[in-house]
């Protein structure tokens, strides 16, 4: 297609990461509250963080406080409240017997069947017969727990529920993983995804190889590179995972306590919006992924 013949999508497809406690859910929240000139979103949010409902609470407590300092009214904030749909994702959870080479002993697992990946893809049906528009946020919180909840799932599959991952077993739910992100980025609607960061180191294989006092020749790798990347299940692609989506953010502290949006550097990560120009360096995680969003108007 000819770039004249090219339109801009309208939805923003983003990454909201940072370190747990920084306030990640705060600032997406903050995105279906009415304020001077923004008109409030229709989130959609799949909760796998709390099982009683962790982004609720974020909500009921954060809508609480703006009545109380007189930023909304109390009507306004019941009103407020039929702008989140939530459905918390989460297994049931207990101490287990596992059977190791005919050894029993208690650990905690799952306990029955895994259903938190089942319930995520049952809302998501439904979600879709009642359409998307482009005053719908679909949010995944977090993509740490999501990518735990699918293992869970394909273990189950595979009759290994609360067996430890090894080898092949990460093969099928890295495919599931892509295939959420895929699903999550191509919906037309706005779309968020929050995680967390850690530490990854790249390797390559080189020419040299090593032989192994039982005469077994391994292929070497070199380290090329350490960077930080988004948890996911395994590590192979996680530096790839950004590249669906056109926006990443980072939520982290400037000085000792003060949480905020960022779309510069921070933390290790390297953010990425096509905002350039607009956005501000930073913004508040009480209003500022809805000034973000109005950059997109």
């Amino acid at each position: 297609m000819l770039l004249s013949e090219q339109k801009i999508s309208p939805f923003i497809k983003m990454i909201l990461v940072g370190y747990s406690g920084r306030g990640k859910s705060t600032a997406i929240a903050a995105l279906g509250v009415p304020a001077p000139g923004f008109e409030p979103y229709q989130l959609r949010v799949l909760d796998a963080d709390g099982k009683d409902g962790k982004f609720a609470e974020v909500v009921l407590r954060m809508l609480a406080s703006r009545v109380k300092d007189g930023s909304l009214t109390e009507k306004q904030a019941e009103e407020a409240k039929r702008n989140y749909d939530i459905c918390s994702m989460r297994e049931a959870t207990g101490v287990v017997e596992l059977s190791e080479q005919g050894i029993r002993r208690p650990a905690i697992g799952v306990v029955g069947t895994p259903t938190a990946w089942k319930v995520a893809l049952r809302q998501l049906k439904e979600w879709d017969k009642s359409g998307w528009t482009n005053r719908h946020i679909l949010v995944g919180d977090s993509f740490t727990y999501i990518t735990k909840a699918i293992a869970k799932y394909t273990q189950a599959l595979a009759n290994k529920t609360n067996q430890e991952l090894t080898g092949r077993d990460y093969l099928a739910p890295q495919q599931v993983i892509q295939d959420f992100l895929t699903i999550f980025t191509d919906l037309p609607c706005h779309a968020i995804l929050t995680g967390h960061h850690e530490p990854l180191d790249i390797y390559l294989k080189s020419d040299r190889v090593l032989t192994t006092d039982k005469g077994v020749t391994e292929p070497q790798e070199d380290l090329v590179e350490s960077t930080m990347a988004l948890i996911s299940l395994g590590s192979k692609g996680r530096v790839h995972i950004p590249c669906q989506f056109n926006h990443m953010l980072v939520v982290a502290l400037e000085g000792s306590n003060n949480r905020r949006i960022f779309t510069e550097p921070k933390d290790g990560i390297m953010p990425k919006t096509p905002f350039y120009g607009l956005a501000e360096k930073s913004y508040s995680i009480r209003d500022g992924l809805p000034k973000y969003f109005m950059l997109g108007n």
